[in-house]
């Protein structure tokens, strides 16, 4: 393992807490690279993975902002249209593969229970899909940005059915 470029050997990452639950040697620095790492950010991290020995220790900070904007059209806001939300924290992918056609463009006609993107998160691709049948009037989020739980990712308008 490499701390400021120093290789610690595996035997004394094995005993780098202290019985009160103190950080000692190794690990203590290893902590406080990670802090200074993160405090020299330009922004704060959206995840930080660390591992010491056999140990591994992830951190993930929700997002201070959205980071698409909300929608703010009154005219999409009302019972003709549905909104197609993020079934999870991940991000967002408009085709199924890189250089691939998206699975949907605005204005394409949608059947309920089609697959309009796919969510990735823990290196896994959730589908996401349309519950109702109509026309996609807006895609609010662009291809590869990090999306939340139930954040609005399109709109479609629906049939007069």
């Amino acid at each position: 393992m490499l701390l400021n470029g120093s290789s610690v050997p595996e035997e004394e990452t094995s005993s780098a807490v202290r019985d009160g639950g103190e950080p000692t040697g190794a690990l203590r620095e290893l902590a406080e690279t990670v802090a200074a790492t993160v405090r020299a950010g330009a922004w704060p991290p959206r995840r930080v993975s660390v591992r010491l020995g056999n140990a591994t220790l992830e951190v993930e900070w929700p997002a201070s902002a959205p980071l698409t904007p909300p929608v703010t059209s009154p005219s999409l806001l009302d019972e003709r249209h549905h909104r197609v939300n993020s079934p999870l924290v991940g991000t967002f992918y408009r085709s199924p593969q890189p250089k691939a056609p998206p699975f949907v463009e605005t204005g394409d006609r949608v059947e309920a229970g089609t697959q309009v993107a796919v969510v990735e998160a823990m290196k896994l691709l959730h589908p996401v899909y349309c519950e109702r049948s109509g026309r996609v009037a807006e895609i609010l989020v662009n291809d590869a940005v990090a999306v939340e739980y139930d954040q609005t990712l399109l709109i479609v308008e629906l049939d007069d059915r």
